[in-house]
């Protein structure tokens, strides 16, 4: 991976780059990169990074991209959070199109494969680097590297550890794809998995599900679009839960416990109290659960 421009552009300096895909390359939704290079010679390596505004990566590169595709003339494109390139784009590079995708495919093709993964309460994860075709996150596979999901971990958290980690696969599938020992494999279409792009609804709460369920969801959905629940038809944002072994015959959604020392214990739908560590109550800021509740009276409140 050459850094700089194109001959004719500049920063074509041949200095090597060790990190050649950041965190918003893999994210997705709402952030991407482009990046056409050599891997021998000089030129190559132009990056080009764009935002959506509704967390909406583009589904083209428009005139702008091909111009910057083009005058690159690049031996590869490497990108990321991409829904879509046109064949147009993918016939540009001598050695085809590279996507790092954070989830091991086949599983998790589409938006938000690390959040949905932790929703789904998955154990394992990882990042896969693909040759990018026309179908959606359905090309070859060229590397992967799997990690395994902490109990607590929430979805901000795993993007950056799948950053460093795509980071790496990108590298080591470049450094293959040059020594000639880069092997593709097809997918398995009968274990191919879809996720869809999240939005605040998925969010939402339901205390009668099972108190792993919820925590799950808190996490996944952690820091964007957040979980939430209403408490006399406000909104109630929560960060951060944590599973415990203790019982209770309440509501679903009650608050069992709810002491400035304690804690703020909430009664699941499998019976099990979950306890809410972060939470930012309607018109407050968010806090500690401790501390939040020092000025607010919860006890015997049902969450909704």
């Amino acid at each position: 991976q050459q850094k700089g421009g194109c001959a004719d552009h500049p920063g074509a300096d041949g200095e090597r780059v060790h990190r050649p895909v950041g965190s918003s390359g893999i994210a997705g939704g709402g952030a991407g990169f482009l990046r056409a290079s050599r891997p021998h010679g000089c030129g190559g390596g132009r990056q080009h990074p764009w935002r959506g505004g509704d967390h909406q990566a583009p589904d083209r590169l428009g005139a702008s991209g091909y111009r910057l595709c083009g005058q690159c003339q690049g031996d590869q494109l490497h990108h990321g959070a991409l829904p879509r390139l046109c064949r147009g784009v993918l016939d540009i590079p001598k050695y085809g199109c590279i996507n790092v995708h954070a989830s091991l495919l086949p599983k998790y093709r589409g938006a938000a494969p690390i959040q949905w993964a932790i929703i789904n309460g998955e154990s394992v994860t990882g990042v896969t680097t693909m040759m990018t075709e026309l179908g959606l996150d359905s090309g070859d596979i060229l590397l992967s590297q799997e990690t395994e999901i902490d109990i607590n971990e929430t979805a901000g958290e795993l993007f950056d550890r799948l950053a460093d980690i795509g980071a790496q696969v990108l590298s080591d599938t470049i450094a293959m794809l040059e020594n000639g020992t880069l092997v593709r494999v097809k997918q398995n279409e009968s274990e191919a998995t879809k996720c869809s792009m999240l939005n605040r609804e998925v969010g939402k709460i339901d205390f009668s599900f099972n108190a792993r369920k919820i925590h799950d969801l808190v996490r996944g959905t952690n820091p964007d679009p957040g979980a939430y629940a209403l408490l006399d038809g406000e909104t109630v944002k929560i960060f951060r839960t944590r599973l415990t072994d203790e019982t209770a015959d309440a509501k679903n959604g009650e608050c069992v416990i709810a002491d400035a020392k304690k804690g703020l214990f909430v009664k699941a739908g499998d019976g099990k109290l979950l306890e809410i560590l972060e939470i930012q109550f309607a018109g407050s800021k968010r806090m500690n659960a401790k501390n939040a509740l020092m000025g607010k009276q919860m006890l015997g409140k049902v969450l909704v």
